[in-house]
């Protein structure tokens, strides 16, 4: 945490600089390639993230196939796991697509704001000082303009190598009913 208190005194000495061209060296390359880190997200937590559309697709199964949730959770589990494995590349390659417009103080901006998201997320529970220093990085980075970049993307759909692995993963998931002798949807 001691190095977010090291950027957040930058940013907060910097102010109005961030809004001008970052400090000569800045090493775009290195940027990006920390933002890419930043974005990744562990598949297991992606499917606990969306943990929603998981319990409908088993919801769903159950109700197929009622008393079987022995054999129908492990199922699902696996499916939306293969899922998650699928997208989890995709989330960083968008972002770096979006952050090729931005210039490099925004770039600075963002990289420094996902690294205390990913620091929070793998560490323990936040402070009150935390949560201020996430609130001061998430007011320097173009959040606005990332969401609306990504959006744009996702507009477009997922990459056709990105559709071809869910598509496996679906397909998987209706050999493991059919081998079990299970009712798919």
């Amino acid at each position: 945490m001691k190095p977010v208190w090291i950027a957040l005194a930058a940013l907060l000495v910097a102010g109005p600089a961030l809004a001008q061209d970052p400090p000569a060296g800045t090493d775009r390359p290195a940027l990006l390639e920390r933002l890419a880190k930043a974005s990744y997200e562990e598949p297991e937590a992606l499917v606990k993230r969306n943990s929603a559309r998981g319990s409908q697709t088993l919801h769903q199964l159950l109700a197929l196939n009622p008393g079987k949730e022995a054999k129908v959770g492990p199922i699902v589990w696996t499916r939306q796991l293969c899922v998650a494995e699928a997208i989890v590349n995709q989330t960083p390659l968008d972002a770096l697509e979006v952050a090729g417009g931005m210039t490099d103080a925004e770039l600075l901006a963002l990289v420094l704001y996902q690294e205390e998201l990913v620091a929070q997320r793998t560490g323990p529970p936040l402070t009150p000082a935390d949560k201020d220093v996430l609130a001061v990085l998430a007011a320097e980075a173009p959040l606005k303009k990332l969401n609306e970049g990504l959006a744009e993307i996702r507009k477009r759909g997922l990459n056709p190598a990105v559709q071809t692995k869910i598509a496996a993963c679906h397909a998987a998931m209706t050999t493991a009913l059919d081998r079990e002798g299970l009712k798919a949807p």
